[in-house]
This record gives C-alpha cells, structure tokens and sequence, in this order.
C-alpha cells in the first residue's frame, strides 16, 4: 500500500510528544527479543547481562547485522577513536555513509548509548529518517515515528531518558524487526512517498512470526494406556507453555 504523508508545517513540542506512557505490560516480553535476537545475532553483539549499558558502536554493529548495513568504507574521513581492525568498524562507516550517525571527529564507540539515540538509529535504519527529519527532527521526530510504529511496545515508562540496557535494546530490536519494512520511492519538501511491505523480519531474514494455536507435547505414546505426565507444561526454546486441560 502507497501512502503519501502531508507533513504539517508546524513544529509539535517535545512534552507533547514524551506525553504518552510506555509501560512494561508483558514481562515474557525480554523471553521472546532474547531467542530472536540469539537467532540473528548468535553471540556477536547484546550478550551481556539484561542491566549491562550498551555502548555506541555495540547497538551499531547490531543494527548493522539485523538490516544488513555491513559494507562500509573508509572515504577518507574517518573517526579518530575508530581503527580498521575495531570489530564494528564496517557498520559504523555503513550508518556514516547512510547519515545515520553523524560525521564527527570521533565517534566513542565504547561510550554507553542513551536510549533515545538508540530511537533515533532504530527509526533510520527502519527507513524512516527522512519522515522523522520532517516530523522536527531529533529526539522528537524519531520518537514520534517510533511509538506510531510499535517500536516501544512493552518498554518501561521514561526508559528513553536513560542510558540503553541490554533489556531495553533486545525489546527495541525486536519490535522493529517485526514491524514493516519501508521502501522510500520519493522525497519532497513536504511529501515523503514510501510503500510499506511486510515485516523486516521476512522481508530481510526471511523468517515469520504467526499467531494462533500451537499443538505440542512433552509425551507422546503409541499406548493407549499411557498416562498423562503430571507436569502439564512444554518448554521451547527455554521458554515454558501451560498445556490446555482439554
């Protein structure tokens, strides 16, 4: 589906946009960003303790590796504190070249990243960089794009105005990866033309996430005598299901 969006000429405060609740309302939430993220990440990147920061050029490379901005190159300047041999290099020169993070002397890739420039990236690499410029740019722009998207789903209140937690950035990553993929066809003064396509997820990894009914159990038998195990739960990937009585 096409959408053509009318930006509007006047600038929305920043408190009215901070003004809507993020809440916590899942607490399996951090159970299913882990698998996931495990799943396309492996042991690369968001491993630490779910309190641990998450430092500038750790969110990076993540995003890098989940919208497969890897491929960056050195086009003469470069960011003093960032070698050649530094593990996310080829990610944070892809966000550089992309415009996603600013071409500054130095990029302190070890600093810990604050959640709301963690938004900010998140909202880029979706696609939605010029629409969130548009919308007044950071942090307001960005964090108008990402509540109208779902990427804060089941983060806690405020957790924006703090430095990024492991936590925080598997539940950001996950809901970003499960929302719909942007496909910029044109940009104007005021008009951003895009077609929405279906989730990062499939469209990038080619992995689905459906809902419904799942039929599992922790025994089976050819008997017909057999008897129900007392514990009435399945476990997959670590993550423990009630089976229905009937």
């Amino acid at each position: 589906k096409k959408i053509c969006l009318l930006l509007a000429v006047v600038m929305l405060f920043s408190s009215m946009t901070f003004a809507a609740p993020l809440e916590e309302t899942d607490p399996t939430a951090i159970e299913r960003a882990s698998v996931l993220m495990n799943l396309l990440l492996g042991d690369e990147a968001l491993n630490g303790a779910l309190d641990a920061q998450v430092s500038r050029s750790e969110f990076v490379y993540a995003l890098g590796k989940l919208f497969k901005y890897s491929q960056g190159t050195f086009d003469g300047a470069t960011f003093d504190d960032v070698p050649k041999n530094h593990y996310a290099v080829n990610e944070i020169y892809a966000a550089r070249q992309m415009g996603f993070i600013d071409a500054a002397e130095s990029f302190y890739p070890d600093a810990p990243l604050e959640a709301s420039a963690a938004i900010k990236l998140a909202v880029c690499y979706a696609g939605y960089k010029d629409l969130a410029d548009r919308k007044g740019g950071y942090p307001s722009g960005h964090l108008q794009i990402a509540m109208q998207n779902d990427f804060l789903d089941d983060l806690q209140t405020d957790f924006y105005k703090n430095p990024l937690t492991v936590k925080s950035a598997k539940i950001l990553l996950y809901n970003v990866m499960l929302a719909n993929y942007v496909g910029i066809e044109s940009v104007s003064q005021y008009t951003v033309d895009y077609t929405k396509y279906p989730s990062n997820l499939s469209v990038l990894h080619d992995i689905y996430i459906k809902t419904g009914i799942l039929n599992a159990s922790s025994y089976t038998s050819i008997m017909g005598e057999a008897r129900d195990p007392e514990n009435k739960t399945v476990e997959i990937d670590g993550i423990p299901y009630k089976s229905a009585e009937s």
